[in-house]
């Protein structure tokens, strides 16, 4: 399913995320402090009569104290054969010996759908912007 986008590394720092239409815009990706991002999947949702495609990019980080996987959700509405990106949404998971802090966004949930449409539709702390890529 994955295989619709592709990530490909731009430099030390970025990631390109393009989508498989051509005419498409590039979106840069940023590490976030993880050694690498892979992608992980790609859900598709329907919310309020439109259709988005949302590849997650997935890294990890580690510091002395706790480990992190960080999950970014690329937001794309796609219509008309068309891949629009609108935001990402990050999430992360944090562990340490003390604690732990889940995915507000879990991949693994019944009702992952549900959550990326309040999401869209709504703006939290969570939402980042889409940096494009100018070629």
């Amino acid at each position: 399913m994955s295989s619709e986008f592709t990530l490909t590394e731009k430099n030390d720092q970025e990631y390109i995320l393009s989508s498989p239409n051509n005419d498409s815009p590039k979106v840069i990706a940023d590490r976030q402090a993880s050694r690498e991002l892979e992608l992980i999947s790609v859900i598709y949702v329907k919310c309020n009569n439109s259709n988005y495609r949302i590849p997650v990019l997935r890294g990890f980080f580690e510091s002395k104290i706790s480990g992190v996987e960080y999950l970014e959700f690329f937001i794309y509405e796609f219509s008309n054969n068309k891949y629009l990106p609108i935001k990402s949404i990050s999430s992360v998971k944090v562990t340490s010996d003390e604690s732990s802090k889940d995915h507000s966004l879990d991949l693994s949930s019944q009702n992952i759908s549900y959550k990326i449409c309040k999401q869209i539709n709504g703006k939290s702390e969570f939402d980042n912007k889409i940096m494009l890529l100018n070629e």
